[in-house]
């Protein structure tokens, strides 16, 4: 009997441990979770750090020159042609489609850039949907060889706000490449409804 007892009363006890470190957990996840609630109350630039905006920077970079300086890879066997233009189909891994072109852009860019951007002069359409899939008419312009090296500054105007400074050096002679000068272009990059996109944006080579 007192074995038996003595049984009942472990059992009990390692039954008020459990309950008990269960507790702790929980209250230690609820807490960990009010941190991390705390923190992105505080504003979206506390959780941006500059090598964030640098990246996002860089994608914008490349997003923008499939419209103003080159196209997406496209596979060149692959033709269609279309209102009197000829199409190659799109190659990118995650992009395949207009829908999915434009929600890419808009993880970039305000809407009233993407849409300029989507719309292109008005005289000819640079990627749609064709069969399906995307496809686009191949433009190459490449890059002014009279700039130089770029460098960056970032200055954090408000929480929702960043001012994002591009520096870029000018040759007066791109075999010799000796700087004569710096061109500067202030971008606006701003939290808008809960994304963090550049509000005004152009190419600066």
């Amino acid at each position: 009997m007192d074995s038996l007892h003595n049984i009942k009363k472990y059992l009990l006890l390692l039954f008020i441990i459990t309950i008990c470190t269960l507790s702790a957990c929980t209250e230690k996840n609820e807490v960990n979770l009010n941190e991390n609630r705390e923190s992105h109350d505080e504003g979206g630039e506390s959780v941006l750090t500059d090598d964030m905006i640098n990246e996002s920077y860089q994608k914008a970079v490349e997003a923008y020159s499939w419209f103003d300086a080159t196209t997406m890879p496209v596979d060149y066997s692959d033709r269609k042609e279309l209102d009197g233009f000829e199409y190659y189909k799109v190659t990118h891994d995650t992009i395949k489609s207009c829908a999915d072109l434009k929600s890419y852009l808009q993880t970039l860019f305000s809407d009233d850039i993407v849409e300029k951007l989507l719309a292109g002069d008005g005289s000819i359409i640079r990627y749609r949907d064709i069969d399906g899939a995307l496809y686009a008419i191949p433009a190459d312009r490449g890059s002014d060889i009279t700039k130089g090296k770029e460098t960056y500054e970032i200055v954090r105007e408000s929480d929702t706000k960043i001012l994002y400074k591009v520096f870029v050096e000018i040759y007066d002679d791109p075999v010799s490449q000796n700087v004569t000068g710096t061109e500067e272009h202030d971008f606006q990059y701003e939290c808008i409804n809960g994304r963090w996109v550049f509000t005004n944006f152009e190419l600066v080579r």
